[in-house]
């Protein structure tokens, strides 16, 4: 028996596994695919990290999850975060948004004019627009930094199940849940729902589906002609630019990746308990700012497995927002 069970190795599931071995509790997280893969929201090279966010619930939530990543860091000697600023380029009203929540963090940053862009950043530009430069945001070793976290979380005593899908999840009662995978029956007294993409083939045996879709996003390369103008350890910035078509444009300085996002109907987390059944909790709709947050995802994921009022109000991610759309 054991007391939690996590479907779903990405970062997300990953964190919350962790968070619950750091309370002693007997964990088993499970992952359809061989690990590492190149499958979901969490695979890639890397990821922007920044508190720069015009919503104030992910802004409060992000100065805990850049003290726990280097913490983490220091735990398994890794390093898994480049510092650099940020650049956001976008609306007069976005931007006083961002600088109005970043006073309220008291995180350091500065307003540059779209003359001064190019001054401040060689090998940058500004479409006429206005931005917001974060002093110390920077990009996250994506690979790495999920490395890290299951090499944390089973050194903390978890057990880790690749290659091992879940088939069925089978509520007994309040303490008891069958997980049901391809190669094993287990008992637990929790479960946390941390599959992505494939949560709703989860959820739906258990009368239950919520809007969460999968988009497929463009990435860009070019060849840097100058590639040490681009470098970050030479100053030059992560950037978001807003496009006059409502795109949100991310870039990441000479590394890989720039950061994936993924569209909810209202671009939240879905962090709640099954309606029907308290030892069932959903985790998902991560992609675009979950990366980064996985560590305070993961608090607040164990303390409602736990039983525990979670640090940070919860009620923007409730399954409740999405009573038209799904069968409760």
């Amino acid at each position: 028996m054991y007391d939690v069970i996590v479907c779903g190795a990405g970062i997300e599931g990953s964190w919350i596994a962790r968070q619950v071995a750091a309370e002693g509790k007997r964990i088993l997280l499970l992952e359809q695919f061989s690990l590492p893969h190149g499958h979901g929201s969490s695979a890639g090279k890397s990821r922007i990290i920044r508190c720069s966010y015009d919503k104030l619930n992910y802004a409060r939530m992000m100065p805990e999850a850049f003290k726990m990543w280097t913490e983490l860091e220091k735990e398994q000697a890794a390093n898994l975060l480049v510092r650099c600023p940020l650049v956001t380029i976008s609306t007069k009203e976005r931007l006083k948004q961002l600088s109005t929540n970043l006073s309220f963090l008291s995180i350091s940053h500065e307003h540059i004019t779209a003359a001064e862009v190019s001054d401040r950043f060689p090998g940058l530009k500004s479409p006429n627009r206005n931005g917001v430069v974060e002093l110390s945001a920077g990009v996250m070793k994506a690979d790495k930094c999920l490395n890290a976290v299951q090499a944390s979380f089973a050194s903390l005593g978890g057990v880790l199940h690749d290659c091992e899908k879940v088939l069925h999840v089978q509520p007994i009662s309040e303490s008891h849940i069958k997980v049901m995978t391809n190669a094993a029956t287990y008992d637990c007294k929790c479960v946390i729902l941390a599959c992505g993409p494939w949560i709703n083939k989860v959820l739906e045996p258990l009368d239950l589906n919520i809007p969460i879709k999968v988009t497929q996003i463009n990435s860009m390369y070019w060849k840097a002609k100058n590639p040490q103008v681009y470098k970050p350890e030479n100053g030059f910035p992560v950037i978001i630019c807003d496009s006059d078509l409502g795109f949100h444009f991310y870039s990441t300085p000479v590394l890989e990746y720039p950061e994936h996002m993924k569209e909810t109907p209202d671009n939240d987390f879905v962090i709640d308990h099954h309606p029907k059944h308290e030892n069932i909790i959903i985790a998902g709709g991560f992609s675009g700012h979950g990366y980064k947050l996985a560590p305070v995802v993961g608090k607040i994921v164990c303390s409602l497995a736990l039983g525990r009022k979670p640090e940070y109000p919860v009620n923007k991610f409730a399954l409740s927002r999405f009573n038209n759309a799904s069968r409760l």
